[in-house]
């Protein structure tokens, strides 16, 4: 289901969730301008895993004017066909990173209760900061505490470490077509009162470093894309 203009946007950022809502998940497309303010670009129902879903939704952004040539940063879950497809599709001008948000669920859902606190804590104070080696230096450091006290060859540790900054066949679809009608109702409600990106004010940086990306890409590369 598409929502809003592509074509009229200037997007650096485009970030894809899949959001549960009971036994469905369904996907969302939100774009990020280069003021930081948020705009819906799509729903479509599926999970982040399943290649077939991803590819048309990629397609369906390009098809409705998702400028394809340019360097743009893609924030997405741990989805490994997502990633692929994301790569695929826009080859070497596309720069992807790992939700933060879906990092902290990961790792925290993996810890006893009692850390959840300081572990949630260490991994904000690290992603909050402005110097990105020594944010890395945080994370190491709360990993290798990890390892060495609770969960050596645990799930927690090794996403640490990684460091990445779906009633018969009919009702199914009729369910599904109503819960994204219900979800696109939502959001048109709701975009009126998005709040800006967080960190919006640095978005000049995160611009200078797309130009630069796109500067470096060679044309045999962009072919490739």
């Amino acid at each position: 289901m598409a929502v809003g203009l592509i074509k009229e946007l200037d997007l650096p950022v485009v970030m894809i969730d899949g959001i549960h809502f009971r036994d469905r998940v369904i996907l969302v497309d939100l774009g990020i301008d280069s003021r930081g303010d948020k705009h819906v670009l799509g729903l479509r129902e599926g999970s982040t895993g399943a290649g077939r879903v991803v590819r048309s939704l990629l397609s369906d952004l390009v098809d409705r004017g998702l400028d394809a040539d340019r360097a743009r940063l893609w924030v997405i879950d741990g989805g490994k066909a997502l990633r692929k497809a994301i790569v695929e599709c826009f080859g070497a001008l596309a720069l992807i990173q790992r939700c933060q948000e879906h990092k902290r669920r990961n790792v925290i859902e993996h810890l006893p209760q009692e850390l959840h606190a300081s572990a949630g804590r260490a991994l904000r104070d690290a992603w909050d900061g402005g110097n990105a080696e020594l944010a890395k230096k945080q994370l190491q450091r709360l990993a290798a505490s990890l390892h060495a006290k609770h969960f050596a060859h645990h799930q927690p540790v090794r996403e640490l470490e990684r460091l990445d900054c779906s009633l018969h066949a009919q009702r199914q679809a009729l369910d599904g077509q109503i819960t994204l009608r219900w979800i696109a109702g939502a959001l048109s409600d709701a975009k009126g009162r998005f709040r800006k990106l967080r960190g919006y004010r640095d978005m000049k940086t995160l611009l200078a470093a797309l130009k630069a990306k796109s500067a470096s890409i060679t044309d045999a590369e962009r072919k490739a894309a």
